[in-house]
């Protein structure tokens, strides 16, 4: 008999994103996925001295050797996606190892906690195991109580984000010991990847060095990018493999794989971008303009989660929303690992100045992430496709749907229900979005959006470009009423300029006038990396 542990670190929202200081965020990144990655090894390798007792490599076997080989006290069958199963020979090194991982956990991140979960198992049926073993976590997870470091003596300066002691002033700024621990991992973390980068563009530490041009109207965005269906598949694969070696080998394998084909997709798209900028004449006709020093260029991206298939990164508000569609498109050019059937995977994108409050942009793009992994899925009847959603942050947002509901719509009408079963998503008078990435010959997707917005704003044909200041007007008319956008098309018509696929006779409602919506809304904040 021996034991089989599940690791989940817990607050890793909070954690990363309780801050506007890109340093402080992308730090707590770092920390949160060297947790598992490296503490919780050191703290193995720290309880069990003997290298030949342990084994730590995972990603580089395919066997399981503990239930074989006497020797072996801990083995860690995967690590990925915040978690971490680890199978030990008894329960005195399973609790020695969670002291020292506590210990290091709060040395190294003062804040960040674990959830941890046990069964005992005889390590013959593996499909059983795991089903209990996440049964005992997420009860740990919500039963537990949520412990929190020591705060202020009335003597101490406190900070104003977080409420922790001050322990000191570096570069002029007052500093809480979470901070500074931030701070420091991101420059380690910086000056790695500086050294080990293909291209000469510096790595960017606050927004401001990744916006067109400071204090003119300039955005950035938070792009954030979930699977679909991920853990479903691995449930599928798993509970069909009650055979450890066989079912340890299986897992290995997904996670090694889901994580480098997500590596490869975010590398290739930052290699799309990057033949971009240095094209003078791109920049110059969408009006990006890099930040320069010493005569180095500020890189316009930096990626702050890469985790499997849970991606966030943060760049010019102008390159977010086809980098996020080129991101897609490579993911789709895979199938998930040991099966036939395709990957997708929806993003969420939420555009805001860069003084703009992080976290609560990062709560909007979280929520389109969340919307168009619905559609997808209402819409996909078991063959789930990837979309797209965006939102410009101006204001304080609770719930982006509600928001909709009440912002989207003709006055005195509501939106339109889509559902299957227990899901649902809503139809709005004039919002395409999400926008499916890549359909059929007949169904709206991202090539259609960036067709329809060459449509609009560049000579096509006979059809002229539309002035901006109309498609404002246009835009403006959709909140009074569909009366008052058809009239105003008809008045638009006379001077030349039409909405190509739009028919403004049919007395019916056309959802392509949704779709000009859309692009009218981002046609300040948008630029092609790759062409129609």
């Amino acid at each position: 008999m021996g034991y089989l542990g599940i690791y989940d670190i817990i607050g890793i929202q909070s954690y990363i994103f309780n801050t506007s200081k890109l340093k402080e965020i992308i730090g707590a990144s770092v920390l949160v996925e060297n947790a598992l990655k490296e503490l919780l090894i050191a703290s193995i390798k720290e309880v069990i001295k003997e290298e030949e007792c342990r084994v730590t490599d995972w990603s580089y076997r395919e066997d399981f050797v503990l239930p074989k080989n006497n020797n072996i006290l801990a083995e860690v069958i995967y690590i990925g996606g915040g978690n971490a199963i680890v199978a030990y020979r008894n329960k005195d090194i399973m609790k020695e190892v969670n002291k020292d991982f506590s210990k290091k956990l709060f040395e190294n991140t003062y804040s960040l906690k674990f959830a941890f979960a046990q069964i005992e198992t005889d390590f013959e049926n593996f499909s059983n195991d795991y089903k209990r073993l996440n049964i005992e976590k997420e009860k740990f997870k919500y039963s537990s109580n949520k412990t929190r470091a020591g705060l202020n003596y009335s003597i101490s300066m406190q900070d104003i984000d977080t409420g922790m002691p001050i322990i000191g002033r570096y570069n002029s700024e007052y500093l809480t010991m979470e901070k500074k621990l931030k701070r420091d991992e991101e420059l380690k973390s910086r000056i790695k990847k500086q050294q080990n980068m293909d291209s000469d563009f510096i790595i960017p530490d606050e927004f401001e060095y990744m916006i067109s041009e400071k204090y003119q109207n300039s955005y950035i965005a938070i792009v954030h990018i979930d699977g679909n269906n991920m853990g479903k598949r691995i449930e599928e694969i798993i509970s069909k493999k009650e055979d450890y070696s066989e079912a340890v080998k299986s897992i290995r394998i997904i996670s090694s794989s889901i994580e480098e084909i997500y590596q490869k997709a975010f590398n290739d798209m930052v290699k799309s971008i990057e033949d971009k900028l240095s094209d003078d004449d791109f920049l110059k006709k969408n009006g990006i303009k890099l930040t320069e020093v010493d005569g180095k260029k500020y890189h316009v991206i930096r990626n702050i989660i890469l985790n499997g298939d849970d991606v966030t990164y943060v760049i010019n508000g102008k390159l977010a929303l086809d980098s996020a569609a080129i991101f897609i498109s490579n993911i789709e050019n895979n199938s998930f690992p040991l099966t036939d059937k395709p990957m997708s995977c929806c993003a969420g994108v939420a555009l805001m100045h860069s003084h703009y409050t992080f976290s609560n942009a990062y709560k909007i793009a979280e929520q389109c992430c969340s919307l168009a992994k619905r559609k997808a899925k209402v819409k996909g009847k078991g063959n789930t496709k990837s979309y797209i959603d965006f939102h410009i942050c101006s204001g304080a947002i609770a719930s982006l749907e509600n928001h909709r509901k009440e912002n989207y719509i003709f006055p005195g009408e509501k939106p339109k229900e889509r559902d299957t079963g227990s899901l649902k998503y809503y139809l709005y008078d004039f919002l395409e979005r999400p926008w499916l990435v890549t359909g059929e010959s007949n169904e709206l997707d991202w090539k259609c959006f960036k067709k329809m917005y060459v449509d609009l704003l560049y000579k096509n044909g006979n059809n002229k470009p539309w002035p901006r200041n109309r498609l404002k007007e246009l835009q403006s008319k959709f909140h009074l009423g569909l009366e008052e956008v058809k009239e105003y098309l008809f008045e638009c018509k006379s001077r030349g300029y039409i909405l190509p696929g739009v028919d403004i006779e049919d007395t019916d409602y056309d959802r392509k006038l949704a779709a000009y919506y859309d692009v009218i809304e981002l046609m300040d904040h948008f630029a092609f990396i790759e062409e129609v």
